[in-house]
């Protein structure tokens, strides 16, 4: 298939930036949420891929607090694509996922099948209820696939202190204390652990899968397999980031759950291959980009 042929929604975003092919248009240029706008523009440009990226997103706060708002409006979007994708010469399709969509109570290692073996964590009920229906239309089209990403992180992501994922707000937040000498101060009591995936590397496993025309599992969840306590997460942004003050974990603030690791041997099986970045690299070209762009990023 033709790359121009591909319609990545949410083509600016943390994902949609590192996918290097395909029609990315601006929201001003197409609106998921508006069916008829997303079909012509389907039609017109004879688009017969969709990487679907686009989601109303945020961290643990941004999911807890915007809890409605999160389900109404990523179901919308997503009912509207999967709609199009029926209607229309869609030939292939990729939806993307979240690890952060499986059940609360779910069995370490995380498995693809366990996806709805239970109800998710109450600080994401929103979120990963809208998602996981996406997993469910995969299931009913042909040529469709779900991708789950662990915890992404990387340039052009949403640094906002209080909606964004742990990452960009950690790095925020420390460069804010760094900038007016405060306490680095960090929620929840840092032992929770979380798996964590440059966005760069997530955009080659799509570019692989769009490239390549065989037939993969219908779902498969992109991981290291490798989890970091948040402790040791915010030590290492403040030693790149050379920050000298004062590390504080506010154990009034809310963290989610406690540990999530996701089994990645369906990913080896697709990808034998396949080589990810260490974090100690992605962070250092985080936080340099970030530091570089910081009067621009979204925050």
């Amino acid at each position: 298939m033709v790359f121009e042929n591909t319609l990545i929604t949410g083509g600016s975003g943390l994902v949609g930036s590192c996918l290097n092919f395909g029609k990315k248009p601006t929201r001003s240029e197409l609106d998921v949420m508006d069916y008829a706008q997303l079909k012509d523009y389907v039609l017109s440009n004879n688009i017969n891929q969709i990487v679907h990226c686009a989601a109303k997103v945020g961290g643990v706060a941004g999911n807890n607090n915007n809890m409605l708002e999160y389900f109404s409006d990523n179901l919308s979007m997503n009912a509207n694509i999967i709609r199009c994708c029926k209607e229309t010469n869609i030939k292939r399709s990729i939806f993307i996922l979240s690890t952060c969509v499986f059940p609360k109570n779910v069995v370490n290692p995380i498995l693809e099948k366990t996806l709805h073996a239970g109800e998710p964590h109450e600080t994401n009920y929103g979120y990963a209820y809208s998602k996981r229906m996406l997993e469910v239309a995969s299931r009913c089209l042909p040529n469709s696939i779900c991708l789950i990403p662990c915890n992404l992180y990387g340039l052009n992501d949403n640094y906002n202190l209080e909606n964004g994922h742990v990452i960009p707000s950690l790095i925020h937040k420390c460069y804010l204390a760094k900038k007016n000498n405060t306490d680095f101060v960090i929620w929840g009591s840092g032992k929770a652990e979380r798996e964590f995936l440059f966005a760069e590397d997530f955009g080659r496993v799509i570019h692989e899968v769009i490239c390549n025309q065989h037939q993969y599992p219908k779902s498969i969840i992109v991981s290291p397999d490798t989890c970091v306590a948040i402790k040791d997460l915010a030590f290492m942004i403040s030693n790149i980031m050379e920050f000298k003050g004062n590390i504080i974990f506010d154990t009034s603030k809310l963290e989610g759950i406690k540990k999530k690791n996701t089994s990645n041997h369906v990913f080896k099986q697709a990808f034998p291959m396949f080589q990810f970045t260490e974090l100690q690299i992605g962070l250092e070209q985080t936080i340099r980009w970030f530091i570089n762009n910081c009067d621009n990023v979204r925050k």
